[in-house]
């Protein structure tokens, strides 16, 4: 995706194998954090941050972490 003459992409941050998946966008820095559900496979978790990160705007407030809310 282009923003103004910035192209945007999903830079993946943490990948660790039964952790939550973390990454963020290039252009605005949100973070994206995906939870695994089961065993569920790591390409799934990949398709699940880039259909989060293809919703967001990157001119929305950036200061909460998007993608599935964490409990605590």
């Amino acid at each position: 995706m282009t923003i103004g003459k910035e192209e945007r992409f999903l830079e993946f941050t943490s990948m660790e194998p039964g952790q939550p998946m973390t990454g963020r966008c290039c252009a605005c820095r949100r973070v994206f954090r995906i939870e695994p559900k089961g065993m569920e496979k790591a390409d799934d978790m990949v398709l699940r941050m880039r259909a989060e990160f293809a919703l967001h705007d990157c001119n929305e407030d950036t200061t909460e972490p998007q993608g599935e809310k964490i409990a605590g």
